[in-house]
């Protein structure tokens, strides 16, 4: 119990709040996001990368090529790629392309 000298202590009846559940048609869709100009990943551009949003992309770097592997969830394969990039370009890269997984898309529906 907090200390009440000096004070008053008032009671407070608080009602629960409801919470409402929003059904969404979320899939997760993998692709990879190569990056223009980069031959490598550097922890710093991994953390411009995390801050800019890309918590779900996997920075890779190989053979002088760098890119992010994405399992973005959202409603529609557009909406992912669109935001990726967003994100990409928001940490200060540039974007040479985005490559696909057809076969996970194709499972997928998209």
């Amino acid at each position: 119990m907090p200390d009440t000298s000096g004070g008053e202590l008032i009671a407070v009846r608080m009602r629960p709040r409801r919470v409402l559940e929003v059904k969404t048609n979320m899939k997760t869709y993998e692709f990879d996001v190569v990056l223009m100009d980069q031959s490598e990943i550097s922890d710093d551009l991994a953390d411009a990368l995390f801050a800019a949003g890309c918590d779900d992309g996997t920075p890779v770097s190989s053979k002088g090529l760098a890119w992010i592997h994405f399992d973005r969830d959202a409603t529609s394969l557009e909406e992912a790629l669109r935001s990726a990039v967003a994100q990409v370009r928001a940490a200060g890269l540039s974007v040479a392309k985005v490559e696909l997984d057809v076969d996970a898309t194709m499972a997928l529906g998209a």
